[in-house]
């Protein structure tokens, strides 16, 4: 997932850019790239592609696409996997070999981004995609179970692979001896999630799905939270109009997965995050759980004709709640960064540069 990034820091140095012309120009390399995937991924889309638009237009994947982060490309990323999946089983049809190979690949990718996202292959359980067709002939089980298989190898290799780079991100955080806590304190499991769900940290993880300029500090006004809300349920809504072949018991299936991968991301952060023993998890991000909220909507059932007539005008909602959040995005970046444009710098102190208090209370 760091392939833009990647490639636009080797030309940077091939062209003899400067170190900032390098950081710019990755940005835009991993920005065009996320935005090519969404993009690619709303037009093939059948169920989902109200919900994947609205996620990917709100302020964090936009900043995020800004950035030099991964998560630009695995947010796009599992937007494509799940318009593949739904694409296929708008059509009923048994998958063809590029189908199946084509969402393996992307599940390798995306797990080896983010291990926990390996419970999208809950995909590979559900009819059709049990079945593959090749030739005339219709393959049984395997080829999912393999697809599965394959990506949870790959993934566990690249998690092996990476633990060779040790980062301290504190004295007290051990993964080893964190799990040895855990088993001998399974009493404690129950506690640990009451805590991990209460608070600030469950609404700090929330603003972060919806918006955030910067991922620990920017927060958007508050108004906006309710009105993303509101298009995020309206886009979910508006998806509902679209037929879905799911039987009951696969929607289920769908909804364990997605619940798997919620918690397999706290599992991770508390292993790798929090100190030992501690009761609760730290270190979550709302962006983590966006790929699961995608997924939602093979969850939900259709809706009938009256209703569809109802909740159609609702897309009209979309757009104005995009705009909405570019707006107060940018007002975000203008007061964040460029607090009063007719502030001279701070004058020199014994220390140096001066701290520039008096601009910013001005």
């Amino acid at each position: 997932m760091y392939a833009p990034q990647a490639a636009a820091l080797a030309l940077a140095r091939i062209a003899k850019m400067t170190a900032l012309q390098s950081f710019y120009l990755a940005r835009f390399f991993n920005g065009f790239a996320a935005l090519a995937v969404g993009f690619f991924a709303i037009h093939i889309a059948t169920r989902g592609r109200f919900i994947i638009f609205t996620l990917l237009t709100m302020p964090t994947s936009f900043y995020l696409m800004g950035s030099l982060s991964q998560d630009a490309l695995l947010l796009a990323g599992s937007a494509l996997f799940w318009s593949i999946a739904s694409n296929n089983l708008s059509t009923g049809r048994i998958p063809s070999p590029s189908i199946i190979l084509g969402l393996a690949a992307l599940l390798v990718v995306l797990s080896c981004g983010r291990l926990p996202y390996i419970a999208l292959a809950v995909v590979f359980f559900l009819k059709p995609f049990c079945d593959m067709r090749w030739r005339g002939r219709v393959f049984q089980r395997w080829p999912g179970l393999a697809a599965t298989a394959l990506a949870i190898t790959l993934a566990l290799v690249w998690v092996a692979v990476i633990r060779t780079v040790y980062i301290n991100w504190a004295p007290a955080i051990s993964a080893q001896s964190q799990i040895t806590f855990l088993l001998s304190h399974i009493v404690l499991i129950p506690l640990i999630a009451i805590h991990s769900f209460q608070g600030p940290n469950f609404f700090f993880a929330v603003r972060g799905i919806f918006g955030s300029i910067g991922l620990l500090n920017s927060k958007l006004p508050l108004l906006f939270y309710p009105i993303a809300l509101i298009g995020t349920l309206a886009a979910a809504a508006l998806d509902m109009s679209e037929s879905s072949l799911l039987a009951p018991l696969e929607r289920m299936a769908v909804m364990v997965g997605l619940l798997l991968g919620v918690g397999a991301i706290y599992f991770a952060l508390y292993l790798t995050f929090a100190p030992v023993g501690h009761l609760a998890v730290l270190g979550m991000q709302g962006r983590y759980f966006i790929p699961f909220i995608m997924g939602l909507v093979f969850v939900l059932p259709t809706a009938t004709l009256r209703v569809r007539k109802f909740i159609r005008p609702l897309v009209l909602l979309l757009p104005l709640i995009a705009i909405m959040g570019f707006g107060v995005s940018m007002e975000k970046v203008k007061t964040r960064f460029y607090p009063d444009t007719n502030c001279s710098l701070p004058p020199l102190t014994s220390h140096g540069v001066g701290t520039g208090e008096e601009c910013a209370s001005r």
